[in-house]
């Protein structure tokens, strides 16, 4: 199930500071509403539409977009909470070498922030 095959899943691209390193870190924002998401045949079909360069390192699983009392995206939320375990309740997973993703957990988040993870 891709994102463009299923109308239950809506996505937001965006960019993450990540400490210690040049440039940003691309991250999606998925909208799950039915709880169908696999991130198996996602990352299969992120590898084989998109360039290394291009691939998001890091996928927010949302029940819901946060938006305005006028339905304008809070993207800049999304961008400031970034991959902060402490900020953020939802589940977030990143890019393996394989090009699969896991589960993005408080060990990772502690080797991200210190500058010592390799991207």
């Amino acid at each position: 199930m891709g994102l463009s095959s299923n109308s239950n899943l809506f996505c937001l691209i965006f960019s993450s500071q990540i400490p210690g390193t040049e440039g940003k870190a691309g991250m999606a924002a998925i909208v799950d509403t039915a709880g169908k998401l696999d991130l198996v045949q996602l990352g299969a079909g992120i590898r084989g539409s998109l360039p290394a360069y291009a691939r998001p390192l890091f996928i927010r699983v949302l029940s819901e977009l946060p938006m305005t009392t006028t339905f304008k995206l809070k993207k800049r939320d999304l961008q400031l909470d970034g991959y902060n375990l402490e900020k953020v309740k939802d589940a977030i997973y990143y890019l393996q070498g394989d090009g699969s993703y896991r589960r993005f957990e408080q060990a990772d988040f502690e080797v991200v922030s210190s500058g010592k993870g390799k991207f």
